[in-house]
């Protein structure tokens, strides 16, 4: 487990089984988990809480949310994801988090979560490509506006080395992907080179 401020700590992901970051946030009511992973030790970080806790699924793929079946705790996730996930579906939003749809190439229903005061962003693969190479441009320009204006200093993004980014990196990279698009280049280049 990786600590990234006295609320927020998270469980790195994994290749074996494939199994995505899993977010632990520390409220003072609730905690809430952003992914539960596929694998048991994503499970166990989950249940050896002992706190009255929620989950927050980005999206329906196995690699985030293929715990939820196993878990008895309310989960939030899009209409999409719910119907790739058929289980009970609780949404109701507290005073210190926000749950926004995010426009994604990755997955339709992608969920980001947004902790206003520690003004972070957790996004899932919603960056991703769902197939490599696969961008739509309207998508992108729909993430620079969201981007823009919401008030924010770090973006949470799964499966990288590097697991959280200054906003302004993000969307460097994300009008550079713009700006190659445009050209034609290749756009696997610049998604897998550094950011």
């Amino acid at each position: 487990m990786k600590k990234l401020s006295d609320n927020i700590s998270y469980l790195e992901s994994s290749d074996n089984p494939l199994s995505a970051e899993v977010v632990m946030i520390k409220r003072k009511k609730i905690t809430i988990f952003y992914d539960c992973g596929a694998s048991d030790e994503a499970y166990k970080f989950i249940t050896n809480c002992k706190d009255n806790k929620i989950v927050i699924l980005s999206h329906f793929h196995a690699d985030h949310a293929k715990n939820a079946f196993r878990l008895n705790v309310p989960i939030y996730c899009s209409k999409y994801t719910l119907k790739k996930i058929p289980k009970g579906m609780l949404y109701e939003n507290g005073e210190d988090f926000k749950i926004y749809d995010f426009p994604s190439f990755h997955a339709k229903g992608c969920l980001a979560l947004y902790l206003p005061d520690e003004k972070i962003l957790m996004i899932g693969d919603a960056i991703y490509p769902r197939d490599g190479t696969y961008y739509n441009l309207s998508i992108i320009n729909n993430q620079i506006e969201f981007l823009n204006q919401i008030d924010i200093n770090y973006i949470l993004i799964s499966h990288k080395k590097q697991f959280v980014y200054r906003k302004d990196v993000i969307i460097n990279f994300l009008l550079n992907l713009k700006k190659s698009f445009l050209k034609g280049e290749n756009v696997k280049e610049v998604l897998y080179g550094k950011y």
